[in-house]
């Protein structure tokens, strides 16, 4: 870090930690999107509502326990031998420990499917797919270092079109504060503030029509590639223009 003339972070707490503790500045490069990636997606009629996480799941650092207990309390409520909605998991990395989770929520299990890692197109394609999407958290930093890691899928999902419902609350909140400028989402804290999010999505689908979505096309455009290619371009500038002749 000594020898470095700029950095580049993927938050701005992260951004600042690196100037308070290296002494070096920079500006903050996302992982973004790629606005190209638009995989067609045919509409078809389902009767369920369609739920899907699409990555890796870290349980020593995000919570998806509360999902599952938010999940039993809602399938539980509506009756029926058939769960009224149902989330898919796609290459969480720990299935076994999440279905081992799931032991503890009988009804939640029923309406949870897990898949293999899928390849990157396959995966945008299960986003648009779903009528919502899932999205859990980091909570091991400290908040008052604020958002240090953010998950990266995030980016997807903002272009991917579905309202998105993270858990819990960001401990730094950047996470929160995205969500709610971009308009793509909402984050629940609780399993009671889980749970009626749920039953508020179950209560507002119909087959062959889409939640409703009120993400901001020009605040989620500022998370894509070419964005952030040319904030990174900046700062090879920066980097050039600081080294000796």
């Amino acid at each position: 870090m000594k020898q470095a003339s700029v950095a580049s972070a993927i938050t701005p707490a992260m951004l600042e930690y690196v100037r308070r503790t290296y002494g070096v500045e920079g500006d903050v490069v996302m992982v973004g999107f790629d606005p190209d990636e638009q995989p067609v997606v045919e509409p078809d009629r389902h009767e369920r509502l369609r739920l899907a996480y699409t990555g890796s799941v870290y349980p020593g650092d995000q919570r998806p326990e509360l999902l599952f207990e938010a999940l039993d309390r809602v399938v539980a409520a509506s009756g029926g031998d058939t769960p009224p909605l149902e989330i898919t998991f796609a290459g969480t990395g720990c299935d076994a420990e999440l279905q081992a989770m799931l032991a503890a929520y009988p009804n939640a299990a029923r309406a949870c499917v897990f898949v293999e890692r899928l390849r990157p197109a396959d995966a945008l394609r299960l986003q648009r797919q779903a009528d919502g999407l899932v999205m859990f958290n980091c909570t091991a930093p400290a908040p008052d270092e604020g958002t240090l890691s953010f998950p990266a899928k995030t980016f997807e999902y903002l272009n991917a079109g579905r309202p998105i419902l993270a858990l819990p609350s960001d401990p730094g909140g950047w996470g929160d504060d995205l969500l709610a400028r971009t308009g793509t989402g909402v984050t629940a804290d609780s399993v009671a503030d889980i749970a009626g999010v749920l039953e508020e999505w179950l209560q507002t689908f119909r087959p062959g029509t889409a939640l409703p979505y009120t993400g901001d096309a020009a605040q989620i455009a500022r998370y894509a590639q070419p964005r952030q290619a040319a904030v990174m371009a900046r700062l090879l500038d920066r980097a050039v223009a600081s080294r000796p002749r």
